[in-house]
């Protein structure tokens, strides 16, 4: 990509829309910002020599344009403000978790990001939510609503990713999964959201540059003896992250949540959103337990060679994963002193 000058450019134009769209001081703004986000991927993840890669792109295209055209009637009908009536607040924060991909608006998601490249799949999974979610806390604390996204997204999370062999299937799942968590920490506190953010960014950073390193892209691909055991082990470290399994650092954002709603005597939306979320450990264990225990002598194809990549790199993300919730949970002690 970054050997792209045109791809190099729009995705400048992407971070600076998505920065424009978050400082806007009216909803006016910020959709002109969210267009000019838009505008800017779809070049990024269009491919015209592979209709697969095309036919994600249209799809995302529609639904974003959907969610842009219902947000400017709102924005039209209240303009040049940042706060509308309760009722219009409603529509508006329906179309940002419709970009967003929150369940139940989830249907478009784990089929255009299963389509992408990975570092388009990186960029999908992360900086695209930026945007819409702290445009989101523009909006009046709809109680029953955030309660109904926030549970959704954990059900289907947790449900839709444990029949599927495709490695950007998953992660699309574990993504809604995800994105519930964070919508609850918004409305919590948006500093909660941020850490939340920058936790899940970095661990799906470690397991997309490795599945981008050695070129996986279904299970199957996962069980060849070609790997190395410390290749193994930080998929399994990453994985097991990413599910929020102690004592990794994927458990802290999920932990100060918890602690978060104990606090608030909200435990009516606590335990089942908890016993929910066993369930996405569940299929992460299962691939852990898979890559370690199944093998296969035969070759699995691969659209490219494999790149080389250094020896320490593994052992550092090892590393990270499992010291990082103890070098991060000392941080916020100490700045709470």
């Amino acid at each position: 990509m970054l050997m792209n000058p045109s791809k190099v450019i729009f995705l400048s134009t992407l971070i600076f829309s998505s920065i424009f769209a978050i400082s806007a001081s009216s909803w006016w703004t910020a959709w002109m910002g969210l267009e000019i986000n838009l505008l800017s991927f779809i070049p990024l993840i269009s491919n015209s020599k592979n209709p697969i890669v095309t036919e994600a792109s249209i799809k995302y295209f529609l639904i974003q344009s959907i969610a842009s055209s219902t947000l400017l009637f709102f924005v039209i009908m209240n303009f040049n403000t940042l706060f509308f009536p309760s009722t219009h607040m409603k529509f508006i924060l329906l179309t940002l978790f419709l970009k967003m991909g929150a369940a139940p608006l989830h249907f478009w998601f784990p089929e255009v990001n299963d389509k992408l490249d990975w570092e388009n799949s990186f960029i999908l999974l992360t900086w695209q939510k930026l945007a819409p979610s702290i445009l989101a806390t523009y909006c009046a604390y709809l109680g029953a609503l955030i309660y109904i996204f926030f549970l959704s997204s954990i059900m289907i999370g947790a449900i839709g990713g444990m029949n599927q062999t495709s490695l950007r299937k998953i992660l699309a799942f574990s993504s809604i999964n995800h994105l519930g968590w964070m919508i609850m920490a918004l409305s919590i506190e948006n500093s909660l959201w941020i850490f939340y953010f920058i936790t899940y960014s970095i661990i799906n950073f470690m397991i997309i540059f490795t599945m981008k390193s050695n070129n996986f892209y279904f299970l199957n691909q996962l069980y060849s003896e070609n790997k190395d055991i410390m290749t193994n082990i930080n998929l399994a470290m990453s994985f097991l992250s990413l599910g929020g399994l102690p004592p990794l650092l994927g458990f802290l954002p999920k932990w100060l949540i918890i602690q978060s709603l104990i606090n608030l005597n909200m435990t009516f939306i606590l335990i089942p959103a908890v016993m929910l979320t066993i369930l996405t450990l569940y299929f992460y264990l299962r691939i852990m337990f898979s890559i370690f225990t199944l093998s296969s002598m035969e070759t699995k194809w691969k659209l490219n060679p494999a790149k080389s990549q250094s020896p320490q790199l593994p052992f550092l993300l090892i590393t990270l994963n499992i010291s990082g919730l103890a070098l991060s949970s000392l941080f916020i002690l100490f700045t709470n002193l």
